[in-house]
């Protein structure tokens, strides 16, 4: 399976020009590796907290996911404005998350999805952050502490192939 990740495209309707052109290439970088998935971290448009993207910018972001053939996740990011980018659930192979979920994608493999939130919060039914992701993760192997800004944690942050190889989860 190939996976591939961009995030922070901070696409400004003032540097579309110069944003076409990146996000043209980007495109075109990723699909000729031919990834059975695109996932694409927040941040999408703006530099302002949250920024409510503009049609220009919408378009070129439109331009941009269009370009893939296989599955596309969208993750909100704390630019993001709140239920801005919906829309893109229209879309046959987009999924928008703006909230913490797991989606099981074609193939049996999951995707966790922790997007931007002011406030920790997880799916309901969950028991808490460890519950939540070991419950939906194939994991093997050690101790794992997961963090992000709005959620405390003991310990270093691993990078993401630690939760390949881990069987426990700890956001501390």
């Amino acid at each position: 399976m190939k996976v591939a990740f961009a995030a922070d495209l901070h696409v400004r309707e003032d540097r579309a020009a110069l944003h076409e052109k990146l996000l043209t290439r980007l495109a075109w970088d990723i699909v000729e590796v031919r990834p059975d998935l695109v996932l694409v971290g927040g941040e999408l448009t703006g530099r302002t907290v949250p920024h409510c993207a503009t049609p220009k910018e919408r378009n070129l972001l439109i331009m941009f996911l269009a370009s893939f053939d296989c599955s596309v996740v969208v993750i909100r990011g704390n630019h993001d404005e709140p239920g801005d980018w919906d829309f893109l659930n229209k879309f046959p192979n987009v999924t928008y998350v703006e909230r913490p979920c797991v989606l099981s994608m074609k193939g049996g493999f999951d995707v966790i999805c922790r997007p931007w939130s002011e406030t920790p919060e997880m799916p309901p039914g969950g028991d808490g952050a460890p519950a939540f992701l070991l419950g939906h993760a194939q994991l093997r192997g050690g101790l794992v502490r997961v963090g992000q800004p709005d959620v405390q944690v003991k310990g270093p942050v691993l990078n993401p192939e630690a939760l390949m190889e881990a069987t426990k989860a700890d956001f501390g």
